[in-house]
């Protein structure tokens, strides 16, 4: 793995690119072409929470729905990008940063194709969500808490992150040994645990989540 010095990974979010000769990237799509072709705007969804909280299945949930209407959304999964891109990182505070910071560099990317991002993230801290925001722009942006409690959370546990954490194999877990900060300004709390049953607590989160992206005319009804 590669290690990080936190304050130098915060700058990375205001770096200059290395390198004096990039050539800008010109295309010859407009953003309005792309929204006639694609019948929606670009944005991006973050969903924070902690692990457990149910934002993987409630943002995977969002992209069927938007598939079923026709339209197109994928999903960047934080986890996932570990697996590849990001798999230098660990899980320091600088290391969760970038790791957030490359997936929103991938977020804007899809979002200037024209696509709706749903971006699935830990992301623990509040100065680095903010950074994410500021880094797409807060007309494309919007925040969603799934704010399922630790205990709730421990109960569920499907990749079993708290197992490991309570037999000491796993340690810097959010909300245990590894501060998570809850956010205050999210546009949309979803609180998984107390909408009931699975089936319906799912459906419910995603009728919230729709009704947030058709308010900021990202789908038309």
């Amino acid at each position: 793995g590669m290690l990080l010095d936190p304050h130098e990974v915060e700058g990375h979010w205001n770096a200059a690119p290395q390198g004096g000769h990039l050539a800008p990237s010109r295309t010859t799509v407009t953003p309005a072409q792309r929204e006639a072709r694609l019948g929606q705007k670009p944005f991006t969804l973050l969903f924070t929470g902690l692990s457990g909280s149910g934002k993987s299945e409630i943002a995977r949930a969002v992209e069927r729905r938007i598939f079923d209407l026709g339209r197109l959304a994928a999903v960047v999964d934080g986890s996932a990008l570990r697996a590849g891109i990001n798999r230098d990182l660990g899980f320091s505070k600088g290391e969760r940063s970038e790791n957030l910071r490359r997936g929103m560099e991938v977020s804007k990317v899809m979002n200037d194709a024209g696509l709706v991002v749903l971006a699935v993230f830990t992301a623990p801290d509040a100065s680095v969500r903010a950074r994410a925001a500021e880094l797409i722009g807060s007309e494309r942006f919007a925040l969603v808490h799934v704010s399922t409690p630790l205990d709730a959370c421990m109960r569920r546990d499907p990749s079993g992150v708290y197992r490991d954490a309570a037999s000491g194999s796993l340690k810097g877990v959010p909300g245990l040994d590894f501060e998570y900060e809850a956010p205050t300004n999210a546009q949309l709390t979803i609180p998984f645990h107390e909408l009931g049953a699975s089936d319906v607590a799912l459906r419910t989160s995603v009728d919230r989540v729709m009704a947030l992206l058709e308010a900021r005319g990202v789908i038309a009804k």
